[in-house]
Parts: structure tokens; C-alpha cells; sequence
């Protein structure tokens, strides 16, 4: 068996970085991912600017400079009542089919063995190290860390706060203002838009999954029935150019936290817990843990010592602003709440703030 130190399930933003940074740190490391590069993936495609630093010493060769800044916050009700809120920190929009390249790239780059379109069978944990078995071929790591995507790990222990969602993502092209996202919401999810590179608008909805059911699980007659009651959303569907044949989509969705370890093996990103989409976070989320892991397995501690150091620091920076994503998602969705919420934050800009503040973690 071909055996490196690192072996990495997932090759995300989460495991692209941390890749990165250990290969860079003279690790040896192997990342296995079951798609090829590049591809497109159900995601928001907005960074919380908190992220960028970090993003640029990963990456100094992108063009960061002619990437869309957004600043500005639009939300609309059921019924289409609108607030709108500066953000502070505000965000760039970019395609995960841009940016996966380029970390994938830099990955290859920094002495990462990649493997594509390689699908992981099965990893066991012995007293030598462990075995991964997979499609490609069979492969040894001394250390294991997982950090595969949405609806792929154990169920969230958040049960009571989750529902079971569908996230369904198009590119299209659409003249919005290029410096706000928009979070609409229809009945029983909510849909997000914001531009990305070359002048192409991300729109990506989250629905419960009983709603498409009762629709007879038709996307299409949903859309119409469901989406288009929301007036710039009808705006959106009618008028919007749409780039993709069909759009992406990912079935089992949930959001809460979901452990930071698993057996012997680290667990990060999207694996370890997901934080509500309204929230614009989940990529820096991905993209901080990494930085943080990366810390702690470079510093070549006792296992057990590491384990312990990276449950507690994810614990601390991360189970917060999961827990508050899901508390402020259960207004998403719903006719009444979203007009009420919409009216008392109207009056209470401060408050719109806090709420905010409360989703998002310091420049790193």
C-alpha cells in the first residue's frame, strides 16, 4: 500500500485548504476526492470577507481584485416585503468551479497526491495506521481526517431544531446589482442570489423536502406553484437567463453540529457542522476550521492531545453560530413569521446587526 502521513476524504474547500497548508508545512499528504476537477457544487458561492486574508496567502496568483464585493443585503417575506441591510464586513461572490480549481491546482502544487474521481469504500482504523479502501486502488495514512460534504455524515444532533432539506442550484445571468445578495423566501424554504465572476448571478434555493413531495416531486411545477408566489422571485424565473440545461441539486440536507471527530479521525467543514446557507457563513466556516486543524496537526502532538485541543477550539469557535443559523432559519419558510420578522427588523436596525453579528467569527 502507497502510504503518506496525511489522508484526506473530501477535497472541498475544508479539505482542499488544509491540504495546502500541510503539504506547504513539508507533510506528506493525500486527498480523495470522488469527483474531477473542476465541477460545480450546491453552494451559495458567497465568502464573508472575514475569510480573505486567509484566501489570499492560499492563493496570491487569483485576481482577487476583479471579483464582485458585496456590501448590501436584501430580504424579502412570502409575500414580498423587503428589508435591507448594509452588511459591515460584507463578502466577494465566487464560483466553487473557480475557486475548487484553483486550490486544486495549488494542492497538486504543493505535493498533494490527488486522487479523482476516486469514490472511498471503506477506512479502517488499525494499530499500524489506517487503511482506506477505495475504488482506485487501496491507500495507507497515519493520521485520517474527513471532510466530505452536505448530507454525507451522521445525522445532526440538533434533531429538534432541523427539517429535512433540498438544496437546488442554476447559474444565470439576471441585472441585479452586482454588490447585494438577496435572500427571498417562499413557502417552506427560501432562495438565495448574488453574482460571481464574469458577470454570472449564483441562485440557489433551500426547500423542505415535504414541500417538493407534496409537489409531486416535480422541481419545475414547484418553481411555478411554490416560488413564483414570491414576487421577485417570478420576476427572477421569468425574465433570468438560465445558463444550465437542469440545475445541480443535493437531496438529505440538515444543519447543526455533527462532531469534530469520528473514531481516530478529524472531521471539519460541512462534516463536522453545517450552519445554516441564509447565513453566508458556511464557507468560511470550511475554510477557518481548516486553518485551525492545520495548526494543530502541524504542531505534531500526542494524538489523543490533538483530538482533545481541535474538538475543544471547534467547539468554541464554531457550535454558536450553527446553533444561532438554525435558530434564525426557522423564520425562513414561514408566510406570518417572515412578514413579522421582516417589519420588527425594519424598526430595530440595530437589532438586524446583532443578528448578523451573531452568524459570523473575526478576520482570520
Amino acid at each position: 500500500m502507497k502510504r503518506t502521513e496525511f489522508g484526506i476524504i473530501g477535497g472541498g474547500l475544508a479539505g482542499l485548504s488544509l491540504s495546502i497548508l500541510l503539504a506547504r508545512n513539508g507533510k506528506s499528504v493525500r486527498l480523495i476526492e470522488r469527483h474531477a476537477y473542476p465541477f460545480h457544487r450546491v453552494c451559495g458561492e458567497y465568502i464573508s470577507r472575514e475569510s480573505l486574508p486567509f484566501l489570499r496567502e492560499l492563493l496570491p496568483e487569483l485576481d482577487w481584485n476583479n471579483l464582485p464585493l458585496i456590501d448590501k443585503l436584501v430580504v424579502s417575506s412570502v409575500s414580498g416585503k423587503t428589508l435591507q441591510n448594509p452588511l459591515d464586513l460584507g463578502g466577494i461572490g465566487i464560483s466553487r468551479f473557480y475557486l475548487d480549481q484553483a486550490l486544486a491546482n495549488e494542492a497538486k502544487n504543493a505535493g498533494v497526491l490527488l486522487e479523482e474521481n476516486c469514490l472511498l469504500k471503506n477506512w479502517i482504523d488499525e494499530d499500524s495506521g489506517i487503511s482506506l479502501e477505495t475504488a482506485s486502488g487501496d491507500f495507507e495514512c497515519e493520521k485520517l481526517i474527513l471532510a466530505y460534504g452536505k448530507g454525507r455524515g451522521p445525522a445532526t444532533k440538533a434533531k429538534k431544531l432541523n427539517r429535512n432539506f433540498i438544496g437546488v442550484k442554476y447559474h444565470i445571468r439576471f441585472p441585479h446589482p452586482p454588490d447585494e445578495i438577496q435572500l427571498h423566501n417562499f413557502r417552506n424554504g427560501y432562495c438565495g442570489m448574488s453574482r460571481v465572476e464574469n458577470g454570472i448571478s449564483c441562485l440557489c434555493y433551500l426547500v423542505d423536502s415535504a414541500e417538493l413531495k407534496s409537489n409531486g416531486n416535480n422541481l419545475k411545477e414547484m418553481e411555478y406553484q411554490v416560488l413564483r408566489k414570491n414576487p421577485f422571485l417570478k420576476e427572477i424565473f421569468d425574465k433570468a437567463e438560465f445558463l444550465w440545461n437542469e440545475p445541480k441539486t443535493v437531496s438529505g440536507v440538515t444543519f447543526g453540529a455533527k462532531g469534530s471527530m469520528q473514531k481516530n479521525a478529524f472531521v471539519i467543514g460541512d462534516a463536522a457542522g453545517s450552519i445554516a446557507p441564509l447565513c453566508g457563513n458556511g464557507m468560511s466556516m470550511a475554510l477557518h476550521g481548516a486553518s485551525k486543524l492545520a495548526n494543530v496537526l502541524i504542531n505534531g502532538t500526542e494524538h489523543t492531545d490533538s483530538a482533545q485541543r481541535h474538538s475543544k477550539e471547534w467547539k468554541s469557535e464554531f457550535s454558536n453560530r450553527i446553533l444561532a443559523g438554525q435558530l434564525i432559519q426557522q423564520v425562513f419558510g414561514k408566510e406570518w413569521l417572515s412578514n413579522m420578522a421582516i417589519e420588527v427588523l425594519r424598526n430595530n436596525p440595530g437589532l438586524s446587526k446583532k443578528l448578523i453579528g451573531l452568524t459570523h467569527g473575526k478576520v482570520f
